[in-house]
């Protein structure tokens, strides 16, 4: 759900923070430290660095903050799957978090198992070994099951890999992961195949399922505003919405759920929030993520390496925002930056914003196109009309050497370049 059209980057505060230091002339940071962390981490967790340098202060030695966490790298502090933070300290006014004994207890050996005793990390290492021999045998068992071979064999495996997981967790205390024994999309039961085969055979055009607790003024205003949109995307886009459920007034905002396959309506939407959301399920329907021509569209005169790009609004919407600013967006929600757990709104191992982490610049440039048919154009009517629509009331821009022909597909209309 968009929050009437939020979320603070873990990566960007990390950089902010570092920032703040420099103002405040602080020196020192205090890294976090947890159970179960990975040998290469547990090293350096919890303890105090000085940022520029291996210095001596009051007669305590500080390692290197970047040498000694490998900060900035992908193996290192805030990099691949690490959990890990840092915080300013000052030394003789701050308190460590974590005593020399707390961070041997973090690391110890004392998770019984086969006789043995292990660290939770080992412990946890483990288990994943066995989550993963559960999936291997389940895919080989749903492949055979699938091709109409024998499949015993794998089902024996496959038997014999839960109830040894099933042990390794009932011995040590652990709970399971179900997501990590499972096998995206292949965990269907008949019932849902079943259900599955009788959407397929209907027809593309649904009649929206409302929910009881939508009225009837709230139907009629939804299909007024969704009445501007041609019958085609219409099609493709219900044929992938199963219902549509008013949400509580307290809830963030309106919203499209393909999981659910339900449209999600809020009581104090704005005009356009069902466009847009019609935006989102039709993006999916058409797999603009895999688009090529699409990202090329997207990507086009996007500054991903310039930090001054990017930005936080606090008042607008219901919740912050993380914005990237750019003159091709139609409005600031357009540029709405979203996270991934590992880097944030970052590429990997960089400070390059991620412009797939552009999770609203179809859907926003989708409703502006309908309900602001002044503000918003296409570039190279070409590419749209075979994503979107026909392509009769767009307008066209001419190539040049500059662009190579591939153009941003929202733009506002009285920033066209001369010659469009």
């Amino acid at each position: 759900m968009h929050p009437h059209r939020g979320f603070f980057m873990p990566v960007f505060d990390r950089i902010l923070q570092l920032a703040r230091m420099e103002e405040m002339d602080c020196e020192f940071v205090e890294v976090t430290a947890h159970e179960g962390a990975r040998p290469t981490h547990a090293v350096w967790q919890g303890r105090v660095y000085h940022r520029g340098g291996a210095v001596v202060h009051d007669g305590e030695r500080y390692e290197d903050f970047e040498t000694a966490t490998g900060y900035g790298t992908g193996p290192g502090l805030c990099g691949w799957n690490c959990r890990h933070n840092f915080y300013p300290f000052y030394p003789g006014v701050s308190v460590r978090n974590y005593t020399d004994e707390r961070l041997a207890e973090l690391d110890a050996r004392n998770i019984p198992y086969g006789g043995g005793l292990y660290t939770r990390y080992e412990i946890t290492q483990m288990q994943r070994a066995l989550e993963r021999r559960v999936r291997k045998y389940k895919r080989r068992y749903l492949a055979e099951t699938a091709a109409g071979v024998d499949a015993s064999q794998s089902a024996a495996k496959l038997k014999a890999a839960r109830q040894q997981l099933s042990a390794f967790l009932e011995e040590t205390g652990e709970r399971l992961d179900g997501a990590r024994a499972e096998v995206p999309g292949k965990n269907f039961s008949a019932k849902k195949q079943t259900a599955y085969a009788a959407r397929k055979e209907q027809s593309a055009l649904q009649k929206l399922n409302f929910a009881d607790n939508v009225s009837q003024t709230e139907r009629e205003s939804i299909e007024k505003e969704l009445s501007v949109i041609p019958k085609w995307q219409k099609n493709r886009v219900e044929s992938i919405i199963d219902k549509v459920v008013m949400v509580d007034r307290n809830a963030s905002g309106s919203g499209y759920s393909y999981k659910s396959r339900t449209l999600y309506v809020h009581p104090d939407r704005t005009a356009g929030d069902m466009i847009h959301e019609y935006g989102h399920a039709l993006e999916i329907s058409l797999k603009l993520i895999h688009n090529e021509k699409y990202i090329a569209v997207r990507r086009f005169g996007l500054e991903l390496s310039d930090l001054s790009k990017i930005m936080i609004d606090d008042e607008t919407f219901t919740m912050p925002i993380t914005y990237l600013t750019n003159d091709k967006f139609v409005s600031i929600y357009q540029g709405r930056l979203y996270e991934t757990e590992d880097y944030g709104i970052f590429k990997p191992d960089s400070f390059e914003v991620d412009e797939s982490m552009l999770k609203e610049y179809f859907s926003e440039g989708y409703r502006a196109f309908y309900q602001e048919p002044n503000l918003a154009t296409v570039y190279k009517g070409n590419i749209i009309k075979n994503l979107i629509m026909d392509c009769q009331s767009y307008t066209k821009y001419r190539p040049n050497e500059t662009t190579g022909g591939i153009f941003v597909s929202w733009r506002r209309k009285e920033e066209l370049p001369t010659g469009a």
